[in-house]
């Protein structure tokens, strides 16, 4: 009887065991086929995602210049292609511009180009920068071809190069120098130092604190010389102002032509504190022909 019962426990204790493995092999069958699922569904993500990115690279291969890098030298060629760059729109300030050098500021700027350092473009379009340091413009169309400290307030305006000179007429142009000034519409200043062109179409061509004030007026040389009167002209000498239509001295020192419209048209060839008698006059080449009668 006891071996009866012990055999009986012992054939319990077998079926138990042989569940309790039944059941774990079911429970491991049943995790592997979720791992299986999983890593399946991992697979598949992978794939689409390499897909995607090879149509994306095929894209832009297709779309890529031809850009030749040389490492060595640090150069990047473009052959035959053309390079453009623009804003979409004149609403995107600081897009569309290129850049070439350190510092420049650009960020209310479109369609510029800079070079040189330390530049600034401001509220315009299309303007350059040929060079140069520490320039400005703020009108668009406008551009700065080197030098230091030159500033462009006008538009479609040029300043060819030298140091602190201004520009505030539209369509104005200083070419070089120092200290110079246009200050109206279609001004001009040529080059020498602290001269202005303050009048429409008036051109100062040299020298030093020159002024052309009047319409049309031009002052070509000298120093401290004056162009008060519309189509007015000094050409050299020092301290001459001439505040006559189409009055002219081409030459000498202190020599006055005044404003009365009985002036107009009168001379001065030189000498030293000439003035003028009357209209038509010319001085003092008549005075010394007189003299030596």
């Amino acid at each position: 009887m006891a071996s009866l019962i012990i055999e009986a426990f012992s054939t319990e204790a077998n079926q138990q065991a042989s569940r309790r493995r039944r059941r774990r092999r079911r429970s491991s069958s049943g995790t592997c086929c979720k791992e299986l699922k999983s890593l399946k569904a991992e697979v598949k993500e992978l794939r689409e995602g390499y897909e995607s990115m090879r149509r994306k690279i095929e894209k832009l291969e297709a779309r890529t210049p031809a850009f030749d890098i040389d490492e060595s030298t640090k150069t990047v060629t473009l052959e035959d292609w053309n390079f453009r760059v623009h804003t979409s729109g004149y609403d995107h300030p600081g897009t569309g511009n290129l850049i070439v050098g350190n510092s420049h500021k650009y960020d209310k700027a479109t369609n510029s180009f800079f070079s040189g350092s330390a530049n600034e473009a401001s509220t315009c379009d299309s303007a350059a920068f040929l060079g140069g340091t520490k320039n400005k413009i703020t009108g668009s169309g406008s551009a700065v071809a080197g030098g230091s400290g030159n500033k462009i307030y006008a538009g479609y305006s040029f300043i060819g190069s030298g140091m602190y000179n201004n520009i505030t007429g539209n369509y104005g142009a200083v070419l070089g120098g120092m200290e110079n000034g246009a200050s109206f519409a279609w001004s001009s200043v040529l080059g020498g130092q602290s001269n202005v062109a303050a009048q429409t179409y008036a051109t100062v061509a040299g020298g030093s604190a020159n002024l052309a004030s009047g319409p049309i007026s031009t002052v070509s040389g000298g120093e401290l010389n004056v162009a008060y009167g519309e189509k007015s002209s000094v050409s050299g000498g020092s301290e001459n102002s001439v505040n006559a239509v189409a009055g002219s001295i081409t030459g000498g020192k202190s020599n006055h032509i005044t404003g009365d419209d009985k002036y107009a048209y009168t001379v001065i060839l030189g000498g030293l504190k000439e003035s003028v008698t009357s209209r038509f006059d010319i001085a003092p080449l008549l005075r010394n022909d007189n003299a030596g009668s």
